[in-house]
């Protein structure tokens, strides 16, 4: 799914999961997974990458991007593909957080 999604992609790709919610210390990885996406987005990522974002709650998955995202450096990302993998009724939130940095957003359903 995402090498079909990854044109443009000249450097790395860098893929975030979380799993489904009811595990042990899942608000743990959730914590430390929005931390290390919140660096990251602080930082600025090189154009040539791709950061994929997915999980089985894509409703949480788009909390993390959301709240990663909620700063952003208008245009720091130019060249950057950031990939949504969820449910279309999460869509419209990650689009508009990810839109600012100036990325190119796809979305894909996940089924």
């Amino acid at each position: 799914m995402i090498d079909r999604n990854s044109q443009g992609v000249t450097d790395r790709s860098m893929a975030y999961y979380l799993p489904p919610p009811g595990g042990a210390d899942y608000e743990g990885m959730y914590a430390r997974q929005l931390s290390g996406v919140s660096d990251t987005v602080a930082r600025g990522v090189l154009p040539g990458n791709l950061l994929a974002f997915m999980s089985p709650d894509s409703t949480k998955m788009g909390d993390l991007v959301v709240a990663a995202f909620k700063n952003p450096s208008a245009g720091s990302m130019k060249g950057v593909i950031v990939i949504f993998i969820g449910k279309a009724g999460d869509n419209d939130r990650v689009k508009a957080a990810v839109t600012p940095t100036g990325a190119t957003y796809r979305f894909i359903e996940a089924k």
